[in-house]
Order: structure tokens, then sequence, then C-alpha cells
């Protein structure tokens, strides 16, 4: 009894020594000892690594080295924390099951991680001349990349952004991407078919941003060429996207943030609890859904029978807005031009028309049509039995009180609103309400002030709004007499989105790249860079939203920029790596 344990305990000890022995065949551990080139064997120990086919030892960089060979690896390769692999006339490929990890600084021509179960890690910086490739493992990046020509995530490639990334050329993902980090692409951006991108972090694209999968946005955007969510592709923001160029939806599209772009057009299911802002016109080949505050600064149009707007929001068209389809509104629509429908609207809500209503379509339900004045008929007293909502009829609407200004003005330092009104004439004029909504539809009295009774010479009111909520506030008057009869004045709005709250980003910024300055709203500025000395570096003036500056020029470290805007100086620093 007692051989047989001695025996099986033997037996078992024999077992583990060859387990042991293979082992170490296939984990040796090579590192380099002393700064040079890859290819000098005093370098390393206990000898240079051969990184052929099967070579799936361990490999850790210590040292600056200067990688004077293209690099295959097959098995672990970490370049530590203080250690430096560089050439930018080099590239290193991954393969197989290969790991590569970097904690410290890669500079080269370019990495691709191949086929197979590879996976790589950034902690570091990573540079890449050329391009990044990855086919079909995963890859992580933790801190810095700066990649100057493309991205590529290929099929059945996962990676995962929590640091930084800036692109000099085209991204592209084909799988699956994710993280908290942001990416900055000078190139055009493209989520490719069937694929899932889906972020927190910030996005800056110079180029044309396209999405073909299922694309979540998380935070702010950028995108300086076009938008597009193409065919049975699904596109959701909860922050803001701001577009220099045109808007193109021709899949599910959920704005839960706030969207602007320049031309609008929806060719599928556009869903807004958000806020949208068109700076041209918009067209609607499919069916809007908006809960939020939808404005169009040229002309809108509901383009085919079948197309539908639902409106329990704000909806407002500087221009015409002409209806072929169905809209069914239950908030508030504001038309400063002409309407011209041809189809069927429904309003339970308010509809405003300065213009003129024409057309052969039906307009019912149990709101209003009127002027944004409240009380004038934009059918031009001509009701026809196509129009069977409550219509104003200024021929039998008395107006005691001449209204002949009201304004509501943003002070930018203390974001508080100044409402003031003036009357050329009042007769039994008993007070005023002055009304207040952030949705367009819900309206509430924050200020009451009386009236003169009798007047005929002009008299200046003002109120004050303490609480501007942050986004659109939308002020109305309320005139009421004696008798208790009431008018109302037209809505006026004003956008508190945050004027003077310069963001200046990314911040730090890698040298070459370009800073870029947002001021919330449009605005006359003056940008002056200074060095640490106070020596003026750059001096910028204009207008607009947002501007972008050039660090080529600049040495790497730290400087000051100060904006002049709005009427007061605000001075930030920013950093060049």
């Amino acid at each position: 009894m007692s051989l047989n344990r001695i025996n099986i305990k033997s037996l078992t000890i024999l077992i583990s020594l060859i387990l042991l022995v293979r082992v170490n065949v296939y984990s040796t551990v090579y590192q380099t000892i002393a700064d040079g080139n890859w290819n000098s064997s005093s370098i390393w120990t206990p000898s240079k690594p051969t990184m052929s086919w099967g070579f799936t030892d361990t490999i850790y960089i210590n040292n600056q080295i200067n990688l004077n060979k293209n690099l295959n690896i097959y098995g672990f390769f970490v370049v530590q924390s203080g250690a430096m692999l560089s050439n930018d006339n080099k590239s290193i490929t991954v393969k197989g099951d290969a790991t590569f990890t970097n904690n410290g600084t890669v500079e080269i021509k370019s990495l691709k991680m191949d086929w197979g179960l590879t996976s790589g890690i950034n902690n570091g910086t990573l540079t890449l001349d050329g391009s990044f490739t990855n086919r079909e493992g995963s890859f992580v990046n933790n801190n810095l990349m700066t990649i100057d020509n493309n991205f590529n995530n290929s099929w059945d490639g996962d990676f995962t952004n929590n640091g930084n990334i800036n692109i000099g050329g085209y991204f592209k993902n084909s799988d699956i991407y994710s993280g908290n980090g942001d990416l900055s692409v000078d190139g055009n951006f493209t989520n490719d078919w069937s694929s899932d991108y889906s972020t927190t972090g910030t996005i800056t694209v110079q180029g044309n941003f396209i999405n073909r999968g299922t694309a979540t946005l998380g935070d702010k955007v950028i995108v300086g060429g076009k938008l597009t969510n193409d065919w049975s592709s699904s596109l959701t923001i909860t922050d803001t996207v701001l577009v220099d160029g045109n808007i193109d939806n021709r899949g599910p599209f959920i704005n839960n943030g706030y969207l602007s772009g320049d031309d609008f057009i929806n060719q599928d299911s556009y869903t807004a609890s958000g806020d949208t802002k068109v700076n041209g016109s918009a067209i609607n080949k499919g069916n809007i859904s908006n809960s939020g505050t939808f404005n169009v600064d040229g002309d809108y149009q509901n383009k085919w029978g079948g197309n539908t707007l639902t409106n329990t929001g704000s909806f407002s068209v500087v221009g015409d807005f002409t209806n072929n389809g169905d809209v069914g509104n239950n908030g508030l629509i504001y038309i400063q031009g002409d309407l011209n429908n041809n189809s069927q609207i429904n309003t339970d809500g308010n509809t405003f028309v300065d213009g003129t209503v024409t057309g052969s379509g039906d307009i019912t339900g149990s709101g209003t049509l009127c002027n944004s004045d409240g009380t004038t008929d934009p059918t031009g007293g001509a009701k026809a039995n196509n129009v069977s909502c409550t219509v104003c009829n200024g021929d039998n609407v008395t107006t005691p009180v001449k209204l002949v200004s009201f304004e509501v003005k943003l002070d930018l330092d203390s974001k508080e609103a100044s409402i003031e009104w003036a009357t050329a004439s009042e007769e039994n004029n008993d007070y005023f309400e002055v009304l207040k909504s952030t949705d367009g539809v819900n309206y509430k009295v924050i200020a009451h002030i009386s009236g003169n009774g009798n007047s005929n010479v002009l008299i200046n009111y003002h109120a004050k709004d303490y609480q501007v909520a942050v986004g659109v506030n939308y002020y109305q008057l309320k005139q009421v007499d004696f008798d208790g009869k009431t008018t109302l004045s037209e809505v006026v709005a004003i956008n508190n989105i945050k004027v003077n709250e310069i963001n200046v980003y990314p911040n730090p910024v890698n040298y070459g790249q370009q800073l870029q300055l947002e001021f919330g709203a449009e605005t006359d500025y003056q940008i002056e860079v200074y060095d640490m000395s106070g020596r003026m570096l750059k001096n910028i003036e204009g207008k607009g939203n947002q501007l972008r500056i050039n660090t080529a020029d600049l040495q790497r470290g730290s400087y000051m920029l100060r904006v002049v805007e709005g009427g007061r100086s605000i001075v930030k620093r920013f950093l060049v790596n």
C-alpha cells in the first residue's frame, strides 16, 4: 500500500516535471537590456528573438529601441512603461492568437491586428505614420493613439476606445466599436453595414459622417461635412450633434438631444424628443414625430401622400409650409410664411400662420388657426368648408390696446431676461400677464403688470425673468380688459444655450492637431493666443459659433487663450503635447 502511494506520488512529480519542461520550451522570456537597434544581439537576453512563424514566446521591450525591421508577432509582446519602440518606416503585424501590449511609447509606420484571435492593449502612446487595422480580434485603447492615415476595424473586429484617438485619414468600423473615449477624424467617418458603434465620448469629423449600421452617440458630435443615416440603419443621439452640411436620414433616427444642420431630408422615420435646428429647408418623405422643438429657417414640405408630421411640441417654419401628406398637431405650429395645404391637417393645438392659407386640403380639429397676433384670420376671411377648426376673424375682434412693440432680451452675464413692451393707445386696459414656456405649448404666468386703463400716449412696460431655462424659452404677452376680454401677442423666443460658456477641446491637444472652440451660438469674437512669457502668437477675429486653430506652428507646451466675445473677456489655458 505504501509502495503504491510512492509510485503514484513519483508519477505525479514526473508528469509535472515533463509539463514544466514543455511549458518552458514555449515560454522563454526575451528582454532588452540596453538601448539600440532591434537586430543587435547585444541588447537582448538570453538572446535575440527569431520572430519566425510559430515563435510564441514572450518579449519585453524595456529600453529605447530602433525597430530596423518589420515584425510579425506570434506570442506575447509588451512595451514596458518608460520604454520606446520607434521607426516610422517599419510596421508590426500581430498574428494568430498573439497579444500586443503597449505601456510605453510606440512610433512606427503601421499596426495590423491580423486574422485570428489577436488581442491588443494600448496604455501608452501609440503613433502611426500609416494606418491601423483590426481584422478579427480585440483591441483596447486606454490612452492616446495618433494615426496619420486610416483606421479600419474590420469584420469580426472588436475595438474599445477609453482614451483619445486622432486620425488623419478616414475612420471605418465594420463590426463593434465602443467606449467612452474621444475621437477626431480628418477624413470621413463610416459605421459600415450591420456594424455597431456605441460611445459616450466626443466625436469630431472634418469630412462626412455616414452610418450604415447601428450607432448610438452619447456625447457631443461635430461634423464638418454631411451627415447620412443610410437605408435600414439606426441612429440615436442623446447629446449635441452639430452638422455643417446637410442631414440625410434614410433609416430610423431618434433625437433625444440637440441636432442642427443645413438642409434636412427625412426619408424614413425621425423621432425627436430633443431639439432640431434646420438652418436651411426641410423635406419630409417619411414620418416625423416631434415632441421637442423643431425650427426650420427655410421652407418645409410634407412631400408625398402618406408622409406624416406628428407634432406634440413646438414646430416653427420661417418660410412656407407645404403639406401633401398628413399633419397631426397637438402642440404649436408656427409658420411665418404661407401654408399650402393639399391634404389633411388636424390641429387640436395651435397653428399660427403669418402668411396666407391656400390649397384644397382639409383643416380640422378642436384647436385654432390664426395669425401669430392671435386675431387675424390667415384664410383672408374666406373660411371654406374644408376648414372646420376655430379660425380667428379680425372683423369680429376689437383690440382695445394698440401694442407697438414686444421684445425679450437675454443678459449674457446674469442669464436673466428683460421683457419690454410698449403701447401707443389703451382702452379699458386692466392688466398684462407675461407668459413663459419652455416647450412652446404649456405656458405659465411669470409677471403681472397693471395697465393704464385709457390712454392715447406711448407707454413703456417691463418685467424680468430671473429663471431663464437652458435652451429655448418662449414668451407671450396676455392683455386683459376690465370686462375680462383677453388678447395674446405674438410669441417671442430666446435661446439660452450657454453662449458664454466656451468649450475648448481636445485639451491637451496633440501637436499638429486642430484645437476646437465652440461658443454655443453665433457671436462676434476675437481670439488671442499667448505663450507663458506673455508673447502674443495669434490674433484671430471673426464671427460664428465655432473656430478651429491649427497647432502645427506652435511648440509643445502650455499656452493661454484669451477670448473676447459678448462684451467680456475669458481666459483659458491649453496644452500642446
